[in-house]
């Protein structure tokens, strides 16, 4: 279990280092051309390590629905808006309102499948996240 902790702890720390390089690139060349090359680059790397480990997973593309791929979508307009915002407000505002956006469609998704119990500390949660980033806007 401690393991699984610390490496979500380096996953987040890798996508909040990401969102800091790929805000730069996009303040110089902007938020489009910095996801592509997020995503060019990042696919480039993934492919090789697909040739070099895992080359019968090629064969296992045909059983996906077609649906799946959507995620690749998803992710790809999370790192153009990330990429667009993090240098206007910020990496710690950025990074509560990405955590804050993630926590609020997480529950929103809990509830419509009822595919997990909901508990008061779930909304409340969200509620000090919200919180979190009103004080950081406004305790100046």
């Amino acid at each position: 279990m401690l393991v699984s902790v610390l490496v979500a702890l380096a996953g987040g720390a890798a996508v909040g280092m990401s969102r800091s390089i790929n805000g730069r690139l996009a303040m110089d060349r902007g938020a489009f051309r910095a996801s592509f090359w997020n995503h060019f680059i990042g696919f480039v790397l993934l492919s090789l390590f697909v040739v070099a480990f895992h080359r019968q997973a090629f064969g296992l593309l045909g059983g996906v629905p077609v649906w799946a791929f959507t995620g690749g979508i998803v992710g790809a307009m999370f790192v153009a808006l990330s990429s667009y915002v993090f240098p206007r407000i910020g990496a710690a505002r950025s990074s509560l309102l990405i955590i804050g956006g993630q926590m609020i469609t997480g529950l929103m998704i809990d509830i419509l499948r009822g595919t997990a119990e909901v508990s008061i500390g779930q909304p409340a949660g969200v509620a000090l996240i919200l919180f979190g980033i009103y004080l950081t806007r406004y305790s100046r």
